[in-house]
């Protein structure tokens, strides 16, 4: 038995600190379904912190709307939380990404609450993709699934 749990917590350490999902995976579908928009952007620029973990600031504009009031080719802004590999992410709840991943994104779809150009990202339900899609990549109904 101690063997097994050994191995478990060895199995949890080496995996990346992103992949680990640290909710259900409910919660992550509510977060999408009630999400004030459901947009693809393009990046047009990423502000990363000095020192992560910290949040990294997606600025862009709407490249695709699957839902919400945002106009294509509106202006955007959200924080990411992200972090650099080697980082050890706080205790909590926060999915964190990888800022050399964010800072060399073209494209994401994303589930923002708020209004432009200053929204937030619901539950950290986004994933950088290459380009704009006519479906989503990210649907809202597909069991389990975080979006990245």
């Amino acid at each position: 038995m101690i063997r097994h749990c050994l191995f478990a917590v060895a199995l949890l350490l080496a995996m990346p600190a992103t992949t680990l999902a640290v909710l259900p995976p409910d919660v992550y579908r509510e977060a999408r379904r009630t999400a004030d928009h459901h947009v693809q952007t393009e990046v047009t620029g990423v502000k990363a912190p000095a020192k992560t973990p910290g949040d990294c600031i997606i600025e862009g504009r709407v490249a695709t709307v699957f839902r919400g009031d945002l106009a294509k080719g509106t202006p955007v802004s959200y924080p990411v939380a992200c972090l650099r590999t080697g980082d050890m992410p706080p205790v909590g709840g926060t999915l964190w990404g990888n800022a050399d991943e964010l800072t060399s994104a073209r494209f994401m779809e994303v589930y923002l609450n708020g209004q432009a150009p200053r929204l937030s990202v619901a539950r950290w339900q986004y994933r950088i993709i290459s380009g704009p899609t006519k479906a989503p990549v990210c649907p809202v109904d597909k069991p389990g699934l975080t979006c990245w």
